[in-house]
Order: structure tokens, then C-alpha cells, then sequence
């Protein structure tokens, strides 16, 4: 999926943005994110992977939870506010996914018609993360690199996620195609 007009913006003004702005767009990116999970997940008949979508979901309104506590502390000038306690554990997406197939007692869905929902969301997933980069890279405060490298990081494990979903689902399209040939 090609790159939205608003992704190319921001792209293109991370070096004149204010720290503000950069909070505020951070804030946009999580909500569209968010909205876009819950939605395609609302929209899966398969229990596993709207379980997935939710948790991305869930993990979007975390971020943007951070992101507001971090914002807020910078417009009264109170300082980086503590978030140590209110992040969660880094997990790789391998083990969340698993995770999720436990809990649910399914298997993660092949259908290749969840393939645009996994490319819209990595396409997210990874304008997140290449905005959170390119912030980190022009700031100066140690706790706001800290925590631009935080959320970079937590858009990469949703990447990686992302990935083994379209790996299995290329990878259970090709055999049935491979299979149905003489």
C-alpha cells in the first residue's frame, strides 16, 4: 500500500515540527491506528485473529495514554512524568501471538482475504515507527529519546506480528494454489 498524503507530511515535516506537534500528530497516529484495529476486528469472523486486532487495538490506546501523560507534563512544564510502571513488558510478537492462539483455543486464520487487513495495518504500524525514529533522532532530552525509542520499538514488535500473519496466510494461499494444479 502506497503511502497516505498525511503519512508523507509528516514525513517530510519531522525536522521543522515542534516537540508539540510531534506529541499531538503521535497522539493522531495511535487514535487512527486504534480505530482501524477495532473496526477491522469487529469486522473478522475468525475469534483469533479479531483477538489480535484487539490487542494491537489495546496496544494503541496504551500508547496514546503515554503519549497524552507526556504531552500534558510538557505544556504545564512539570517535567517527564514516571511511565516505568506503566509499561507493559517487552514481549516478542512470536509470544504474543501465541499467546493470543492459547487463550482463545483457535488457530491463526490463513484466509487470504485478511491480507489487506494485515498490509493496511503494517503499513500503520510502520509509518508509527518511522515517525517515532525520525523524532528520536532530533531530540535532545534524554527522557523524550527514551521514550520515542520506546514506542518505535513497541510499533516494531506490532510490525513483527504483522508479519508472521502475512507469512501464514502467503504461505497457506500458496499451497492451496500449488495443491489445486494438476
Amino acid at each position: 500500500m502506497a503511502m497516505s498524503d498525511t503519512e508523507g507530511r509528516l514525513r517530510a515535516n519531522v525536522e521543522t515540527m515542534t516537540l508539540a506537534e510531534a506529541f499531538e500528530t503521535a497522539i493522531e497516529f495511535e487514535r487512527q491506528g486504534r480505530a482501524y484495529y477495532r473496526a477491522s476486528a469487529a469486522r473478522v469472523k475468525n475469534e483469533v485473529i479479531a483477538a489480535v486486532l484487539y490487542s494491537l487495538a489495546r496496544d494503541e490506546e496504551l500508547h496514546e495514554s503515554l503519549i497524552r501523560r507526556f504531552y500534558e507534563a510538557l505544556q504545564k512544564t512539570a517535567g517527564w512524568p514516571d511511565v516505568s510502571a506503566d509499561l507493559p513488558p517487552s514481549q516478542p510478537a512470536r509470544q504474543r501471538i501465541e499467546a493470543i492462539v492459547a487463550q482463545t483455543a483457535g488457530t491463526l486464520s490463513q484466509d487470504p482475504g485478511y491480507l489487506e487487513v494485515y498490509e493496511h495495518a503494517r503499513d500503520l504500524e510502520a509509518a508509527s515507527r518511522d515517525f517515532y525514529r525520525d523524532l528520536s533522532e532530533k531530540a535532545q532530552d534524554r527522557e523524550v529519546l527514551k521514550f520515542l525509542r520506546f514506542l518505535a520499538g513497541m510499533e516494531q514488535t506490532h510490525l513483527e506480528m504483522l508479519g508472521l500473519l502475512l507469512a501464514a496466510t502467503r504461505e497457506e494461499s500458496e499451497d492451496r494454489a500449488q495443491g489445486s494444479r494438476p
